[in-house]
C-alpha cells in the first residue's frame, strides 16, 4: 500500500512542470480528474485494478495538493506565511476529520458509498478551483 506513495512523490514533482505548460488551474483540474479516475478503478472487486487505482489516485491527489499548496501563498501576497499555514492546518484537519467521518458510511453501506463521497468532494474541489484567480 505504501508503494503507492511513490507515485505521489513523482507526481508532485511532475506537477511543477505541468504548471509551466497548463497553468495552475489546468494542472489542478487535470490532477483531480486523474485522482478521480484512480478512485473509480477501486470499485471493481479485482485486486489488480484496486492497486492500480490506488496508485493513480495517489498520483493525482499529491499533484493536486502540490499545486494547491503552492498556489495559496500567491493568492495572498501580503500574508503568504499565514495563508500557507492555514492551508496546511485545514488540509490536515480536513483529511483527519473526513477520513474518520467517511468510516461511518463505509461501515453501513460499503466501499462504493465512500467512493461516491470522495468523488463529490473532488467535484467540489473542481468547482472551487474554477473561482480561483490565475496568478503567474
Amino acid at each position: 500500500m505504501f508503494i503507492a506513495y511513490l507515485s505521489g512523490t513523482w507526481s508532485a514533482v511532475a506537477s511543477g512542470r505541468l504548471v509551466a505548460k497548463l497553468g495552475r488551474r489546468g494542472t489542478l483540474l487535470l490532477s483531480v480528474v486523474v485522482s478521480m479516475a484512480g478512485l473509480m478503478l477501486t470499485l471493481p472487486g479485482n485486486l489488480a485494478l484496486i492497486i492500480l487505482g490506488m496508485i493513480i489516485f495517489t498520483a493525482g491527489f499529491f499533484a493536486a495538493h502540490a499545486v494547491a499548496s503552492g498556489w495559496v501563498p500567491l493568492l495572498a501576497p501580503a500574508t503568504r506565511a499565514q495563508a500557507a499555514s492555514l492551508y496546511n492546518l485545514f488540509y490536515y484537519m480536513g483529511s483527519s476529520l473526513l477520513g474518520w467521518l467517511l468510516g461511518i458510511p463505509f461501515i453501513h453501506f460499503g466501499w462504493a458509498t465512500v467512493v461516491l463521497c470522495v468523488a463529490l468532494l473532488q467535484i467540489l474541489a473542481v468547482i472551487f478551483a474554477m473561482f480561483l484567480k490565475q496568478k503567474k
